[in-house]
């Protein structure tokens, strides 16, 4: 078929589940795959038990894996180098806990190729009028597309060649977390449409991941990243808003005890970007 031969997924992995990403594998098959392994451990997590035959991956399938934690966004920006190239036209990105049928990938390449050049995806979310935050609600089965989404969830997305050779690689800084809701920001703003396509059989098991991640130094990113988020993208409104509560934020994740989140803020105040320096 003419679209999975100009399409090419990326997942990124992080302590995958054998079982799971064999699964997922299947569902993409035969549109090549590109592996990016953040699990950081020695030897390289995936090529480790590729070599012992823990796992068997297709032909269609390239591994990248350094034992490095390099970040979701730094791992992206590494296999998209890789996968744009030639006739390459859509790559579709995806984390490691999808769950998805072969007829649902098939639907979705197609309704890609019919599409203008965009960033796409089957879950959308708005942003907060009032400090832009995420708000993410995950459709049911047969709800129609959101006309005036803010941004495409990180765990299942598409990006067109054109997209990317206008904004370029996503913003490293972030480490985890809001890197996809400011590359859909910055697409919009570059005037590419952001692109709502619900369908069937596409899933996200997001309990999986988080219990491979500290809820703890979820809470850091988040709050963290949220700052650095709103002082690239937001309003200048909102930017004096969440400036002008800065304190009040603290105050507020003191009260709750939520150490992690004050924690964030305190490196965002601080520009301390990147991977989390500190221990749990």
């Amino acid at each position: 078929m003419h679209e999975t031969e100009n399409t090419v997924f990326i997942i990124v992995t992080y302590q995958p589940i054998l079982s799971r990403l064999n699964l997922l594998l299947k569902a993409v098959s035969p549109v090549p795959i590109v592996i990016v392994d953040n699990t950081d451990s020695h030897p390289a997590q995936l090529v480790s038990i590729t070599n012992n035959n823990q796992i068997s991956l297709p032909h269609n399938v390239t591994v990248i894996s350094d034992a490095i934690n390099h970040g979701y966004a730094a791992a992206i920006n590494i296999a998209l180098k890789l996968a744009f190239t030639g006739k390459v036209r859509w790559v579709v990105i995806l984390n490691d806990d999808m769950q998805l049928t072969n007829s649902a990938v098939k639907v979705f390449i197609n309704t890609l190729y019919k599409a203008e050049p965009s960033v796409a995806g089957p879950f959308a979310g708005l942003l907060d009028k009032k400090r832009w935050t995420t708000i993410y609600n995950k459709p049911e089965r047969g709800l129609q597309p959101q006309q005036h989404p803010d941004y495409m969830s990180g765990e299942f997305f598409a990006i067109h060649h054109d997209v990317y050779r206008a904004i370029g690689n996503f913003y490293e800084p972030y480490f985890l977390y809001y890197e996809e809701v400011d590359y859909c920001r910055r697409a919009f703003r570059a005037g590419f449409k952001l692109n709502h396509i619900p369908v069937a059989g596409i899933m996200h098991d997001q309990f999986s991941r988080e219990r491979r991640l500290n809820q703890f130094i979820r809470h850091y990113y988040l709050a963290r990243n949220h700052l650095l988020f709103v002082e690239r993208n937001a309003p200048i409104s909102i930017k004096l808003h969440e400036l002008v509560r800065i304190t009040k934020t603290l105050i507020d994740h003191r009260r709750h005890k939520d150490l992690m989140a004050f924690s964030g803020v305190k490196d965002y105040i601080f520009r301390n970007f990147g991977k989390y320096k500190g221990v749990i």
